[in-house]
């Protein structure tokens, strides 16, 4: 398992968004562990991680079938599923929903520059199943 202090400052000299780092499963249920690193924090959960990791644990475990799999995270144990198209997962319950306050608002609309474009926030809420998404609705009219 890779030092959590190393691989954060291994992400930001290479200028990742994310960072993973896969370890034995302590879940009997699951067939590996993955811990999801942004440069900020760990992440609970995060798709393109979840898909790269499962891919390369197949990879490197020589894995061929086309079945279920299942990674444990921050979220819990999150199912995976081989089939001819490829890799696709079951995305875990939201542990946020619901309006986001007023200041986040705020700072959102200005860090995105939708006034300087004549763009406006129609409506927003928290999307979050582990890295923090918000959903947003803007009218460029």
């Amino acid at each position: 398992m890779l030092e959590l202090e190393w691989l954060l400052k291994a992400e930001s000299g290479l200028q990742c968004q994310t960072g993973a780092a896969q370890d034995e499963a302590r879940d009997p249920l699951a067939d590996y562990r993955l811990r999801i690193f942004s440069s900020l924090h760990e992440l609970d959960f995060a798709g393109h991680p979840t898909l790269g990791a499962c891919h390369a644990w197949l990879e490197k475990a020589g894995h061929q079938a086309l079945r279920d799999y299942v990674q444990q995270c921050g979220v819990g144990l999150v199912t995976l599923r081989r089939s001819v198209e490829g890799l696709a997962f079951r995305a875990p319950p939201l542990i946020r929903s619901g309006l986001i306050d007023a200041s986040l608002l705020e700072r959102v609309s200005s860090g995105l520059r939708l006034q300087a474009v004549g763009a406006r926030l129609v409506s927003a809420q928290w999307v979050d199943n582990g890295a923090g998404w918000l959903a947003l609705m803007i009218d460029d009219r």
